[in-house]
């Protein structure tokens, strides 16, 4: 299993010009599609790309790691040179793959401003209270009505 940094810096490995507000949606879009594909029972969720769930936040879904690795930094760095540093390259799988592959190919192209909107009109984000975790179950139920 990976973790929400892992995704972040595969992200950021294809483009160094994305925003701490696009890394993290694409991450929170990752999540998602992940969920959603690769289970069959929104009671039983047991396949996922990484344990941490996103929290509710005022731009829209969050990733604590990510957030705490990158709060300090300055904007126009995008937290560039802490990624690089600690580049470790994961070795995604197939099914990571092709999920990663497929969520910067649709979403890659929209700025954070326009990401944080398309998450903030999405069910999960609206029926979870600012600063609690979206569920799983919200996820599964919502995004799978879109696939």
């Amino acid at each position: 299993m990976y973790n929400a940094i892992d995704v972040a810096k595969y992200f950021v490995n294809l483009n160094k010009e994305l925003t701490e507000l696009q890394i993290q949606k694409l991450v929170y879009y990752s999540y998602v599609w992940y969920i959603v594909k690769f289970n069959d029972n929104k009671n039983n969720i047991v396949n996922k790309l990484f344990d941490e769930r996103p929290r509710a936040w005022k731009y829209g879904p969050v990733f604590i790691s990510i957030y705490e690795q990158m709060k300090f930094c300055d904007k126009s760095l995008l937290c560039k040179a802490y990624l690089k540093a600690n580049n470790v390259n994961t070795k995604f799988d197939d099914k990571a793959e092709m999920i990663l592959s497929l969520v910067y190919e649709f979403y890659g192209k929209y700025s954070g401003n326009r990401l944080s909107d398309m998450t903030r009109y999405e069910y999960p984000y609206k029926n979870t209270k600012l600063g609690d975790e979206i569920k799983d179950i919200d996820i599964y139920e919502w995004y799978r009505k879109t696939e």
